[in-house]
């Protein structure tokens, strides 16, 4: 069983107050942190401020051996897809 919790302060772009925030879970006993990524319709990339607070926070949970799990979900109702996604 994984002890975690969902946290979006410790995804940030700057990899020293990823670091904090995540050793600050570790100390709690934490080994799991969930995120969000949202998702805009029209989007075929991962925009870079959003890619960069991720590696950042991907990157502690490397070193602090604590895993990070990241929900992506769309802004708000109406941007919710109706339809399968194809690959």
């Amino acid at each position: 069983m994984f002890m975690g919790a969902a946290e979006d302060e410790g995804r940030n772009a700057d990899p020293q107050v990823a670091m904090s925030k995540l050793q600050l879970a570790k100390a709690a006993g934490f080994d799991t942190i969930r995120v969000t990524a949202n998702w805009s319709q029209g989007l075929t990339t991962v925009p870079p401020d959003q890619l960069q607070a991720l590696q950042s926070i991907a990157a502690a949970g490397v070193f602090l051996d604590i895993r990070i799990v990241a929900t992506v979900m769309p802004v708000g109702s109406r941007a919710t897809p109706l339809a399968a996604l194809l690959l």
